[in-house]
Formats: C-alpha cells, structure tokens, sequence
C-alpha cells in the first residue's frame, strides 16, 4: 500500500537523508514561494498608510491624542463626534470638503479610501462602526451587559442605510472606491420607484420593527435609563428624517407609527452634553 506522508513529515524528513535545510544554508524560504502576482496601480498608493494593525489601540483613551476627520456635514461622522464628546474624551474635530476626500485617498493617506478616519496617537483608523464601539467601549456608552442588543440595533440601522445608498447617490453602486466616480446611474423611473417603495414599505416595516423589538415604553433609551451608542447613532439617523435632512423625498412622518422611537430622539437631544454640542455646532 502506497502512503503519501504529510508535507511537514517530508520537509522534516530531508534533513534526515542529507539534504541541507534552505534557512540553514541561506537560501531561504521565499526561494520557495512563487512571487506575488503584479498589483494594480491603485493598490500602489496604499504603501504610504500607517497600518492599523502596527499599534494596538489603547485601552484607556484619556490620554491619547484624538482627531476626527470628516466631511463638512453630519452623515457617518456625527454620531462620533457626539459619542466622544458626551464621553469627555478631547479630540480635534477636522472637517473638510469632499475633493480633499479625494486629494487624500488619491495619495493613500485613507484606512479603506474613504472618511470618517480617527486618528489615535497619529495612527489612522476607519469604518464609523467600528470606531464608534471603539469609543463607546471607553466611555461606558458600549456596556457589556447590553452588547449583543445594541450590535444588534446598530445591524438594523445599517440594513436601512444599505436601503438608502441608491437615492443617497442616485447611482446603484454608490462611489467607486477607486476614486470616488460615481457608478451605475439609475433611471428617473428607477428613482421614482425606489423612493415610492422606502416610503410605502421598507422604511416603514424596518423602523416598526425596531420599534417593537427593541424599544420599550418604561425606557428612556434602547437599554434603559442611559444611553449607549445605539442611541446616538439613532439620534442622528432618526432626527434627519424627521427634518428630512437624513436622506432627500423620505417622508418626514415616516415615525408616525413608531412614538418609542421619536421618545428616543426627544431624551438624546435633551442630554446636557448634546444640548451644549448642538449650540456650538448649530448646522
């Protein structure tokens, strides 16, 4: 019977018959690697970031130097800026135009090519969920007790955002992450039908579902008498469609059937913190 051994036995086994060991003798191992396959050009300005995975973020944050980066405007980046600073960690709140967007992700200067960035002790890190966490778990907003349901809030919040991307950009795939083209143009019926349908059905059953789940009557917040980074992301998100500011031709009474949520909104906004920060950011 013929037995194949395992790789490692037969690597193991040449020093055994005689045959020199390619580290011992020099050679090394990446002799034995096939090259890497050419990178595409675009690939080339990611040599110059920092990468995230060099430094591990610190666990107390009082200490580190904080800067947010992001557009002119609330979008993705608000509910971090609200998250630090009802938090009482000092950061530098940079904002900047969409074409320094482009200028920097044009020179690799951002973590997956787009904003917001938070800079921790010079170190760039990107993805507004992943950085929200980051902060609400230093700063008691990401309680450990309640972490499955707000990843849970915060996953149903994005299933509406992923919704919105297409009137958003009024193109199907949004922004290449390339550059920043737009891609897939949609039709003005595509359009049409698209926000016929968010107001009729999508926004309404997903909402009303939040609301029945995951909210309570007895509750100030999501997870009792404290808010916590579902709050927040709810606040920006929920305020904007009630002004009609969160995304163009939704209905500002799409919360009409969902007064849990709307109470959400009302006791964020009342928060002493959120009070001072929108009196000094009054866009």
């Amino acid at each position: 019977m013929f037995v194949v051994a395992p790789l490692y036995t037969c690597l193991f086994s040449f020093s055994f018959v005689g045959l020199s060991s390619p580290v011992r003798s020099g050679i090394g191992l990446s002799k034995f690697i096939p090259r890497r396959v050419q990178q595409p050009r675009w690939k080339s300005s990611l040599l110059s970031l920092r990468r995230p995975t060099d430094m591990q973020p610190p666990t107390d944050a009082s200490n580190v130097k904080l800067k947010l980066t992001y557009l002119q405007m609330k979008g993705f980046g608000e509910m971090l800026r609200l998250a630090l600073f009802h938090g009482g960690l000092e950061f530098e709140d940079e904002r900047i135009s969409y074409e320094e967007v482009q200028r920097r992700r044009s020179e690799g200067l951002l973590p997956c090519g787009q904003v917001p960035v938070l800079e921790i002790d010079g170190v760039a890190h990107s993805q507004s969920m992943a950085l929200l966490r980051w902060i609400g778990m230093r700063t008691g907003l990401f309680p450990v007790e309640h972490q499955l349901k707000i990843d849970a809030i915060h996953e149903a919040f994005a299933d509406i955002n992923k919704n919105l991307f297409p009137n958003w950009y009024g193109h199907i795939l949004g922004r290449s992450p390339v550059d920043g083209a737009l891609l897939v143009p949609m039709t003005d019926d595509q359009k049409s039908q698209t926000l016929e349908l968010l107001n009729t059905v999508v926004l309404p059953c997903r909402l009303q579902r939040i609301e029945a789940t995951y909210t309570s009557a007895g509750n100030d917040f999501f997870c009792g008498s404290a808010p916590t980074t579902a709050d927040f992301q709810w606040y920006v998100m929920g305020s904007g469609l009630v002004e009609g500011t969160y995304c163009e031709g939704v209905s500002t009474q799409i919360l009409d059937q969902c007064p849990n949520l709307r109470r959400i909104i009302e006791n964020v906004a009342k928060l002493p913190r959120v009070v001072e920060w929108n009196a000094a950011h009054p866009e």
